[in-house]
């Protein structure tokens, strides 16, 4: 049964992380017109918030842990290049008032697994905090 869940959410999470980390976000994912550019960080903070906590999993020699690692990999990546204003997929986090609210997910992600945001380079982190 865990085998499905993990599945499941690596099946969600992987094609948002994945386009993101090779800076294709923006070109591959489809946008509704009233939301426009916040879907970008909706999707991105509230996939950072639920799988934090998987994050802080013992690794172990299970095929799991192989995911868990290919993910956290792919949201280091992902978190650098949506603060870096030089990248195709920068994100202003003040663009809109419902940045607010998806910048609280990827948040919460960061305070759940506060190893997202030590893992990050220095010049990640200001730009995060910026």
């Amino acid at each position: 049964m865990r085998e499905i869940w993990v599945n499941t959410l690596v099946s969600i999470c992987s094609p948002i992380l994945e386009s993101t980390s090779q800076e294709k976000l923006k070109e591959s994912m489809p946008l509704f017109k009233e939301q426009s550019e916040t879907q970008y960080l909706e999707a991105i903070g509230r996939i950072v918030c639920g799988i934090a906590p998987w994050f802080l999993l013992v690794p172990d020699d299970l095929e799991e842990n192989k995911k868990r690692e290919k993910l956290k990999s792919l949201t280091l990546k992902t978190l650098s290049n949506i603060v870096n204003p030089n990248s195709k997929d920068y994100i202003d986090f003040g663009k809109n008032r419902q940045s607010l609210v998806d910048a609280a997910y990827l948040t919460q992600g960061l305070l759940r697994c506060p190893s997202l945001y030590e893992d990050l380079s220095l010049e990640s982190k200001k730009q995060l905090i910026h």
